[in-house]
């Protein structure tokens, strides 16, 4: 393959997420008028057109390799070579499908995100409805085996048929690419805008929406993705800890990994955790080779990486942050003679890394949602600046944390190599970065996704100091036997022993108490679907509850079906507890014309309504005069109820 060729390859890699993650998805679609909306389509297309003009240019004296070399059969071999890891995978997958089937959690952001990829499905499902008399899910499964149809029937005719000759030929390629971007801007331009549109980056949206669209939604697809993380993440893991020590000792970072209840917790959540582990491990993988290699492909593979990571999950754009400190710390760039050539190297291809970062962050700044402030004065609170390092025995069980603390001095004496220094400075930015968020001040606890992000560092202090113990058994049954019992004892602990024996967090126990973590949403909107005429008007309140999730799913929610969900709701109402009363409820609810009012136990609620108010919900003598209970479902311990609204 030419150098020109090999070239193409980079740039259209790049350009390619460019254009998938901000035009084809409709990034664009902000609350302004229709000429500001082709205003701004035409303003990220310019934008990428010039960045891909300076990456093309500035790329040429580099290329020799080719970006991207994988296939089935490197894959294959991979699993073949590593039979521990790949027999640890099959069970771990086989113990996580039972939480995977369990109710969305109530608490949380997994709901939120579950419904992230239904927004968009909802949009194209009303343009399509108005079009055609067929479900977009079919035309979506159809176009997937037309592509793949003519994938095979290229393979097969190794790229010589018309069919190839048109795909390889540039200028046909361009100008169907144009008509298709200009009819599909056409086609979404009138869509209304959405806040879930924006509240994350693009790349956890797609995944839902396009599982959703080949599987059909439930719970176990919304974790599906996750669990595959977790497992690539572990993957990445070794391959990283392979560049720099032993095979044996990334297998057994790569086993603690899976091992910590953190990875095994979030691998059946739908929350972003385990992808946001993956990322980062993607990110330090191809950039430790780097160091090591010092090959071109590596770094553009470094900050293509980092690129995909910040559009999955923001705060991943610390990874910038981690690389460019390191290079100074390696000694890749140093204030010699060669300084500027090498700085300036970094420097414009990080900048290609943060092409697809920048409009989003102006995206962010410019439309209501999440933003991630940092705030100076947490450091002055030694109770926020220890809140996770206390926390870490509560995250890892004290066992885990007790080798942890070992790991680290026997590194610090021992085995300060380059891998060990790239994930100490890892842990302590991301540290920083979760420790300085300002909403910290005001919750002062520890959020477990974001201890989560730790786990990639904690697997490898924590493996060198168990490979270092194990090694010194001399017989080989006897050392297999010590490690099986090892990682037998520490998964057990995450998985199925009582909290109370191990000293994690009972939440991160895998199987403990499972049920009572989730509440009944599913079978209050799977009854709401079959008793209730579609004029009926539903509200169902109370911060990040899977209601919209569970309306699509049992189509209890279409055009005409008034569901009233959370971000719909006065949530000002809740905000001063002197107005949560009966009669602040009961006017609010016939201000919207509302028939019936869906609420949680209060186990869920403490953060959003007054637990008082829904023990008098439920007391028929309190609230027989404005409200009147109708069905109540029960999972686990806890509830939902359906209360009518008297008019």
């Amino acid at each position: 393959m030419t150098k020109t060729a090999l070239n193409k390859e980079y740039f259209l890699a790049f350009f390619i997420i460019w254009i998938f993650f901000y035009l084809f998805f409709p990034s664009w679609l902000f609350p302004v008028s229709t000429a500001n909306r082709a205003l701004i389509y035409v303003a990220l297309l310019a934008f990428f057109l010039m960045n891909g003009g300076l990456f093309y240019k500035w790329n040429v004296p580099y290329v020799k390799e080719k970006l991207f070399n994988i296939n089935k059969d490197s894959i294959f071999s991979f699993l073949r070579s590593n039979k521990i890891l790949t027999a640890v995978f099959l069970l771990f997958s086989v113990l996580q499908i039972y939480p995977m089937l369990m109710p969305l959690r109530t608490r949380g952001d997994e709901g939120y995100h579950a419904n992230n990829g239904l927004e968009i499905l909802k949009m194209i499902n009303i343009k399509v409805g108005h079009l055609l008399p067929i479900d977009f899910h079919w035309i979506f499964k159809l176009l997937v085996v037309f592509l793949i149809m003519i994938f095979i029937v290229v393979r097969r005719v190794r790229l010589k048929s018309r069919v190839a000759g048109i795909i390889k030929n540039k200028y046909l390629l361009i100008a169907g690419l144009s008509i298709f971007f200009i009819v599909y801007f056409i086609s979404v331009l009138r869509f209304p805008y959405s806040i879930r549109m924006h509240r994350f980056p693009p790349i956890s949206k797609l995944i839902h929406t396009f599982t959703y669209l080949l599987f059909s939604p439930s719970e176990f697809i919304v974790r599906l993705p996750q669990l595959i993380f977790t497992l690539l993440a572990a993957v990445f893991l070794f391959k990283t800890v392979s560049l720099y020590r032993e095979r044996r000792e990334a297998l057994f970072a790569a086993l603690t990994f899976l091992c910590l209840p953190l990875v095994i917790s979030f691998a059946n959540d739908g929350r972003l955790a385990s992808g946001t582990m993956f990322f980062m491990i993607l990110v330090s993988y191809f950039f430790m080779r780097h160091l090591k290699f010092h090959t071109h492909r590596d770094f553009i593979l470094t900050v293509f990486s980092i690129s995909l990571a910040f559009l999955y999950k923001r705060p991943l754009l610390i990874m910038i942050a981690v690389i460019w400190i390191f290079l100074f710390l390696r000694g890749h760039i140093k204030f010699d003679r060669e300084f500027w050539s090498r700085f300036s190297y970094y420097l414009k291809f990080t900048w290609i890394g943060l092409v697809p970062i920048i409009p989003w962050l102006v995206i962010t700044k410019f439309l209501p949602g999440r933003e991630y402030h940092f705030s100076v004065k947490n450091w002055l609170n030694m109770d926020i600046v220890l809140i996770y390092l206390k926390g870490l025995p509560k995250t890892t069980g004290l066992f885990l944390a007790l080798i942890l603390v070992i790991s680290l001095v026997y590194c610090m004496g021992w085995k300060r190599d380059w891998l060990f220094k790239y994930f100490l400075v890892l842990f302590f930015l991301v540290y920083i970065l979760i420790t300085s968020d300002a909403y910290m001040y005001r919750r002062q606890y520890m959020i477990f996704r974001f201890a989560s992000y730790f786990s990639p560092s904690v697997a490898i202090f924590a493996s060198a100091v168990i490979f270092a113990c194990l090694e010194k058994i001399r017989k080989k049954s006897a050392g297999v036997m010590a490690t099986v019992f090892l990682f037998l004892l520490l998964f057990l602990c995450s998985s199925v022993i009582p909290p109370q024996y191990t000293g994690i967090d009972s939440r991160l126990v895998m199987f403990y108490k499972i049920k009572s973590r989730y509440a009944p949403y599913d079978q209050a909107l799977s009854y709401v679907s079959k008793n209730f005429s579609q004029e009926t008007r539903f509200h169902a309140a109370f911060g990040p509850t899977p209601v919209n999730f569970y309306a699509y799913k049992y189509n209890a929610l279409n055009q005409q079906y008034k569901l009233k969900a959370e971000e719909n709701f006065d949530i000002t109402m809740w905000k001063y507890p002197d107005e949560q009363t009966f009669g602040n409820l009961h006017a609010y609810c016939s201000k919207n014309n509302i028939d019936y009012f869906m609420f949680p136990s209060a186990k869920w609620t403490s953060e959003y309504i007054s637990e008082s108010l829904i023990d008098d919900l439920r007391d028929e003598k309190k609230s027989g005069h404005k409200f009147k209970m109708v069905k109540e479902f029960e999972f686990g311990g806890n509830y939902v109820y359906i209360s009518k609204v008297l008019k």
